[in-house]
């Protein structure tokens, strides 16, 4: 396990890494662009009209990586996350 990141917040993402939570590429393009703010993982997904589904996307994408957050803390659904690339930009 990576130094750094809680053991239950990694487990709470491998709960959505199965193929069925994997989003198509419109769905995977507007999460990323929901979440291109820090925003609640919960709030974010509702925000996008993705409909129930959104919510293990959102999930998934945490997982990939796609999306990111504090893996210091504690991950739940009103966790703030973030697009990665956002934090890429932000960054350079």
């Amino acid at each position: 396990m990576p130094r750094g990141v809680l053991r239950s917040s990694l487990e709470s993402a491998a709960h959505f890494c199965g193929a069925e939570f994997t989003a198509d590429d419109r769905a995977r393009q507007v999460l990323l662009e929901v979440f291109a703010a820090p925003r609640p993982l919960q709030e974010g997904a509702a925000a996008s009209s993705l409909g129930l589904k959104a919510l293990g996307y959102a999930w998934h994408l945490v997982w990939t990586g796609e999306l990111t957050c504090d893996w210091t803390k504690l991950l739940v659904p009103t966790s703030p996350v973030w697009a990665r690339r956002a934090a890429a930009v932000k960054e350079a």
